[in-house]
């Protein structure tokens, strides 16, 4: 081990540098054939293999694949050798150069492959892209789970793939092989089908319902299965079937005509008492149905007659409303009159002791007498007040007249404090 051609690197046990070798170091030893044989010190002591990536360890000096020692590293174990806890592991370009010249041959020689050649090449020998290796295995392209030799793709992706496309030979569908085989010709119309009663006739499978109408072997019922005979043939002995049966066909069905009357005989009798029930519903709901009509009509003439009087009623509202707007306005010219006798005292209190008096005295007059008729006109007030609540009372309870049949009605315009002309409240 000279010291010029050791290029000693040291790997973290921790691998917390940035060079990244494990994805060129995953593999381990290679498991080819050699055709020399091969020194010791280039093989792994764990795997037994020719180490790939060639390292030896920086206290024993043993030989490993980086992929096989590299554990033994992260996991902080002592060398598997001679036991040393703390130690490292050196790769030797000397060796590394060594193991790539030596002569092997090509990993899949027992498949038949004739290649020879260095460890160098071996890699792109076996290539699956650019490898010249047909005996190789390769993934389907068709995602069928497969892996065939590369020699054997072709055929594979054109005649056994299960994922290959593939069309109906009967209707043109296509998809996957497995999807038209599975699925699509188990329910194609178009697959030529034979009859399930071996009369020899093959047709279409959407046509095969109607064969089996006609087919001479399919088993079918006799015609008079509704008037009890059971028998069960073939359809070519159908007419031998009738000609035997011909006197039983005609005696059952005369049987089942009498049973056929006699029920129909007994539903007509039950339709006439149903019928006369319902006749007789008819003319009670009939007769309720007029009594009905009665307490109507009698109803109604009834609210046209309190429509009558809620309109007299009315009538009369409308004139206390008239009488009263009289008395209002005769109070109005009362007051007028008192505001003017009040405006009179105050121009005669400049006047003469005895004048004053005096007309003290007949101002006191004048004011109980107006005083006495204001008492009386406000008692009439409220007696027409309380005339009106009563009259509005009743005609909110009175429901709205409604016209009688055949009569006119008439309408009574309200307007309010309004009278006819030749209307007098004195």
């Amino acid at each position: 081990m000279g010291g010029s051609h050791i290029l000693p690197v040291i790997y973290h046990l921790l691998m917390t540098t940035s060079c990244n070798m494990a994805d060129s170091l995953a593999e381990k030893g290679y498991t080819c054939t050699f055709i020399d044989p091969v020194p010791d010190h280039l093989c792994c002591l764990k795997c037994n293999l020719v180490a790939r990536e060639l390292v030896h360890t920086s206290c024993c000096g043993e030989s490993y694949c980086h992929a096989c020692i590299s554990g033994t590293l992260e996991q902080h174990h002592p060398c598997p050798a001679c036991q040393e806890k703390s130690f490292t592991v050196l790769v030797l370009q000397k060796y590394s150069k060594q193991i790539k010249s030596l002569q092997a041959y090509c990993s899949m020689k027992e498949k038949g492959c004739e290649w020879t050649g260095s460890v160098a090449m071996l890699d792109g020998h076996l290539d699956p892209e650019q490898g010249n290796c047909s005996y190789i295995d390769i993934q389907c392209p068709l995602q069928c789970s497969q892996a065939v030799p590369k020699n054997e793709l072709e055929h594979h992706t054109t005649q056994l793939c299960t994922q290959r496309p593939h069309a109906c030979q009967h209707c043109g569908f296509k998809a996957t092989y497995k999807e038209v085989v599975d699925v699509h010709l188990p329910e194609c119309k178009y697959v030529p089908v034979q009859c399930p009663n071996f009369c020899g006739v093959t047709c279409d499978r959407e046509d095969l319902e109607l064969h089996l109408k006609i087919c001479r072997l399919e088993e079918v019922a006799c015609r008079f299965s509704g008037v009890g005979c059971e028998d069960r043939f073939l359809r070519e002995e159908e007419e031998k079937h009738m000609q035997l049966n011909n006197q039983c066909h005609l005696d059952k069905t005369a049987d089942t005509l009498v049973q056929v009357n006699q029920q129909l005989q007994h539903e007509v009798q039950e339709l006439k008492t149903e019928m006369a029930s319902l006749n007789h519903n008819k003319q009670e709901q009939e007769q309720k149905f007029q009594e009905q009509e009665k307490k109507l009509l009698e109803q109604e003439r009834k609210i046209q007659e309190q429509g009558l009087k809620l309109q007299e009623q009315e009538q009369k509202v409308q004139e206390l409303e008239w009488k009263l707007q009289m008395q209002a306005q005769e109070i109005k010219e009362q007051y007028q009159k008192l505001q003017n006798l009040e405006q009179r005292v105050q121009e005669l209190e400049h006047g003469s002791v005895a004048k004053e008096k005096t007309i003290q005295d007949r101002l006191s007059a004048k004011h109980k007498e107006q005083d006495c008729k204001l008492t009386n006109q406000e008692r009439k007030l409220r007696e027409m007040e309380q005339k009106l609540r009563e009259l509005d009372q009743k005609r909110e309870k009175s429901p709205p007249p409604r016209p009688l049949r055949g009569l006119p009605t008439y309408r009574l315009k309200h307007t309010k404090n309004t009278f006819p002309p030749n209307f007098s409240c004195r």
